[in-house]
């Protein structure tokens, strides 16, 4: 029986390391997605302060209406 319950642990400890190395990938995934996420929405806020400033510029000019953000 002994045999038995040495497999049994080692099996546990395998298991064991097994969820711990799926548990680092998986918070490793999930802080590399919320970076992209952060990349990609100071991009977008980027990108609406550039419209924003276009739609001010082309507004002082006649005949040209500006970008509404507001829509």
């Amino acid at each position: 029986m002994p045999i038995t319950h040495a497999m049994d642990i080692a099996g546990l400890a395998t298991s064991l390391s097994n969820v711990q190395l799926q548990s680092s990938i998986d918070v490793a995934v999930t802080k590399k997605t919320l970076d992209i996420q952060k990349q990609q929405g100071a991009a977008i806020v980027q990108m609406l302060d550039s419209a924003k400033d276009v739609g001010k510029s082309s507004s002082t000019n006649a005949g040209v209406q500006g970008l509404d953000l507001y829509a």
